[in-house]
């Protein structure tokens, strides 16, 4: 299990849910940071949301050095 804010790669374990005395590991989908949303030892219901990925910008959505979106629109 991991902690809000930590970075996590696809596939690493973000979380354990116990459920009928068995453990289920959730899996990050995408690689990104960590956004906690329940508290180890809560309660969850089916559905409820206990932690999010948020993905990081890959180096292929940065713009190239030295060059800045272009400008749309008329002057």
């Amino acid at each position: 299990p991991v902690a809000d804010g930590d970075t996590v790669t696809a596939g690493d374990t973000v979380a354990v849910v116990e459920a009928m005395k068995m453990e289920h590991r959730l899996l990050a989908p995408i690689s990104g940071v960590v956004r906690v949303q329940a508290a180890p030892g809560d309660l969850v219901r089916l559905d409820q949301l206990v932690a999010r990925v948020d993905a990081t910008p890959s180096p292929d959505d940065a713009e190239p050095h030295g060059q800045s979106p272009r400008e749309t629109g008329t002057p």
